[in-house]
């Protein structure tokens, strides 16, 4: 009864160990010793003992696992684990309206740049070649979430 135990112990310390460390290592672990105690319980009780061992695993781990997504995200251990976004100088920033418009180059594009629109600076991409700071553009299209600029006479 003792090794079903330190089994299972040992499976669910593993299996804390993968949610703050990920790898597949420590999840692999976790379930060969999971799969070690049911198969011990099985081994030594039988079918009522090992399928005792196996729902209760089965129920505690999910059980684990929904308490743990449920709660850790909005606790101050889940926040400092997780990254925040956070765009203050709104590059990037999708507008359906640029298309057309005319802008000012405020870094290299190449073939990435940095433009600005009307006090907005957004995120461009030369059709061809490379364009200097401070060239003027016009924004011609979009593909893949990109504005497709060219330079303007």
């Amino acid at each position: 009864m003792i090794a079903i135990l330190f089994c299972l112990l040992a499976g669910l310390i593993l299996f804390g160990g993968e949610l703050f460390f990920p790898s597949t290592i420590l999840g692999s672990l976790a379930l060969l010793a999971f799969l070690a105690g049911v198969v011990l319980a099985f081994a030594r009780s039988g079918w009522g003992g090992g399928l005792t061992v196996l729902a209760a695993s089965l129920l505690f781990s999910s059980g684990f696992l929904w308490a743990w997504l449920r709660f850790l995200p909005r606790s101050r251990l889940g926040r400092r684990m997780a990254l925040e976004f956070r765009n203050p100088s709104g590059i990037g920033r999708s507008r359906s309206d640029l298309v057309g418009r005319e802008g000012l180059l405020v870094s290299p594009c190449h073939p990435i740049g940095v433009a600005l629109f009307e006090e907005e600076r957004t995120e461009v991409v030369a059709e061809s070649g490379f364009l200097e700071e401070g060239t003027k553009i016009r924004v011609v299209g979009s593909r893949d979430g990109h504005w497709i600029a060219k330079a303007t006479p």
